[in-house]
This record gives structure tokens, C-alpha cells and sequence, in this order.
């Protein structure tokens, strides 16, 4: 028939009508779906282990109505070294005029997906099962209820969707994960802790190598130098003609120039002092023709007391040397500086 219509009282039973035409009464006004308000609402619960339950509660499915009026327990069989989707499902079966609770396994793979929905079925939930594993996690059960596409909440009949399980389902999913994160982050700061102690205990006995290998060498370097001057000190003499060692005494005119009150010549050892300071040829003065000129821009400028400590002498090792010199030790001219540093001194006081 083109047009259908219904329902009139028969006559003679010349109107007949069957479970369809009953269940298309419905097109239209109820969609597919759970109705969110009756029992549980069919929600899936993880019950420990591999054990799932389905609540109570009420749905439509192409026209045609279920009741969930217990409790309903379905087990998960998971593969032995592949993960998998499985989805929870309500199932019309025209061949059998029924609908039931089926579990449609999905594809195993590293990677899986969802099976594929088909027109006769509402999903409840996809189940995400690990490979061989001994235990379904409420976080492993993604509700598919509120999703169209795949089941929904009856509308048109009702009045508000009571949201209060889904809030439950998603702070145990919250939950689970920040326990997930808290044991990562523990275990990377753990970890962290343990690198940083190995990096600090390699670092102190990089500290202590180095340090014990400067010791060393700076206890090797001064063992050295103590047997060099303690060798130096015994051997070395000086032959000096202290008649020769003599102290002189001039000032400059407004030039910074003062004839030499000696004579010098390339033998002799000469100090130079510039008021009591010791002085650096070729930085502060020079000396030729006879006479010396300061240079340094800190004297010149007139009256400069310029002081000479002119001595000749020749360093010799052993006991040979010039007969007629005396012949004195490393001490002797220790005791001849420290009288040119009392020179120094009066000069400054004067």
C-alpha cells in the first residue's frame, strides 16, 4: 500500500493489525536511544576483573521498546597478544523477534579501532581491552549513550537528562589518569634524584683527582726548587773587590740631566735610585756621554736626588776565581743589599 493508517475497529475483521503497526505508532515522536531518566539508564560499570555489568533501565530501538529490569553481568575474553575494542551492545534480531545484551568483539591490533555499528544495534559503551590483560579499569570503558551516532538519549518523551552517573563515570576516569600522572611524575623525579647524586659523586672525585694531582705537582715543584737553591746556595761565591763597591750622589738640573760623578764603563754594575726609588734604565733614565738623563715623566722636573751604587764583580763557581778578589758567599751579598735597602731609607728621610 501506498498509504498505511491506523488504528480503526474492525468490521467483520476487516481491519487487522500486527506488533509492527504497533511499534510504528512511535516513528517520529520517540527517537532511538536510552531514556535517561528510567533505572540506571543502561549504564556499563566495570565490576573488577574481567566482569562488566549493565544497569537497569529502558530503551528504543527502531520503534521497537527493551527493558532492562535487572542487572545485567557480561564477561570480556581478551586476546593473548593484541589489543581490542569491544562494544556493548543492545541487538534486534528479526529472524529471532528479539532484542538482547551481545558483546561484539572488535579487531585485534597493535593499534585497534571500534567495530563498525551496524542499523540494528544501539552501542552503550566500547570497551578498550588490553592485550592479555586480567582486568577491565572503569577509564578502559568509553560510554557511547550520549553519542548519537551510536545510541543517544530517547527525546521528545522527556523532560531533562540526569547527568549525575556520567559525572561519576568521568571523575573516576579523572582520577585514574592523575593517579597515572602522580606515579610517572614520582618516577621521573626519582629517577632525576638518582642521576643528580651520580653526577655529583663524579664531579667530587673529579674535584678530589684534580686537586690531589695539584698538590702533588705543587709538592714536586717546590722539592725542586728547594734542591736548585739549596745546590745554588753551596756552590755559588762571588768575587768581589769591595774597594770597588762605592756610593755616589748628584742633583739634577731644571732638565732632568746630571753629569756621572764616576766613570763608567761596560764592567761595572751599576744601581740607580731616583729619590730613594729604584730605578729602570731605559724607562726612567738613560746614561751616555758621561752623564745621565732622566726620562721618566714622574721626575725631571729639577733638583732630583739621583743616588749610584756603582760595585764590580764576576759570578764564579767552586773556590777558583781572582786571586787578588775576596772571595764571598751568597750570604755576603745578601748582607750588601740589605745595606743599599738602609741607603734607600735614609735617602727617603732626607
Amino acid at each position: 500500500m501506498a498509504i498505511k493508517y491506523g488504528f480503526f475497529n474492525s468490521v467483520d475483521n476487516d481491519r487487522t493489525y500486527n506488533a509492527d503497526d504497533m511499534s510504528n505508532y512511535f516513528e517520529g515522536l520517540v527517537s532511538n536511544g536510552v531514556y535517561a531518566t528510567v533505572g540506571d539508564a543502561c549504564i556499563v560499570k566495570s565490576l573488577g576483573g574481567l566482569t562488566l555489568s549493565v544497569g537497569i533501565g529502558r530503551a528504543i530501538l527502531n520503534n521497537k521498546w527493551v527493558k532492562i529490569d535487572s542487572i545485567q553481568i557480561t564477561e570480556i575474553t581478551p586476546h593473548t597478544s593484541l589489543n581490542r575494542y569491544d562494544a556493548i551492545c543492545l541487538q534486534i534480531n528479526a529472524a529471532d523477534r528479539n532484542i538482547s545484551l551481545v558483546v561484539v568483539e572488535g579487531t585485534p591490533a597493535t593499534a585497534p579501532t571500534v567495530p563498525a555499528k551496524t542499523a540494528n544495534q544501539l552501542v552503550l559503551a566500547h570497551i578498550y581491552v588490553r592485550a592479555n590483560t586480567s582486568s577491565i579499569s572503569q577509564a578502559d570503558i568509553t560510554d557511547r549513550r550520549p553519542d548519537k551516532n551510536y545510541c543517544g538519549w530517547v527525546t521528545g518523551l522527556i523532560d531533562q537528562v540526569d547527568t549525575s552517573e556520567l559525572f561519576l563515570q568521568f571523575q573516576a576516569a579523572c582520577e585514574e589518569k592523575q593517579n597515572e600522572i602522580n606515579s610517572w611524575k614520582a618516577e621521573q623525579v626519582a629517577e632525576f634524584e638518582k642521576w643528580k647524586v651520580q653526577q655529583m659523586q663524579s664531579y667530587e672525585k673529579w674535584k678530589n683527582d684534580r686537586t690531589k694531582a695539584f698538590e702533588t705537582w705543587q709538592i714536586e715543584k717546590k722539592s725542586a726548587y728547594q734542591d736548585w737553591f739549596d745546590n745554588l746556595t753551596e756552590s755559588l761565591t762571588v768575587n768581589v773587590n769591595p774597594a770597588t763597591s762605592r756610593t755616589y750622589t748628584v742633583e739634577t738640573d731644571e732638565s732632568g740631566h746630571a753629569e756621572l760623578p764616576f766613570t763608567y764603563n761596560d764592567s761595572q754594575t751599576v744601581h740607580v735610585y731616583i729619590n730613594g726609588l729604584f730605578a729602570v734604565e731605559g724607562e726612567d733614565y738613560t746614561i751616555e756621554n758621561g752623564g745621565i738623563q732622566l726620562t721618566s715623566l714622574e721626575f725631571g722636573s729639577g733638583s732630583d736626588v739621583i743616588t749610584f751604587v756603582v760595585f764590580k764583580a764576576g759570578v764564579v763557581s767552586g773556590s777558583g776565581g781572582i786571586v787578588d778578589d775576596e772571595e764571598i758567599s751568597v750570604s755576603d751579598i745578601e748582607q750588601m743589599v740589605s745595606e743599599i735597602d738602609g741607603l734607600k731609607g735614609e735617602t727617603e728621610r732626607e
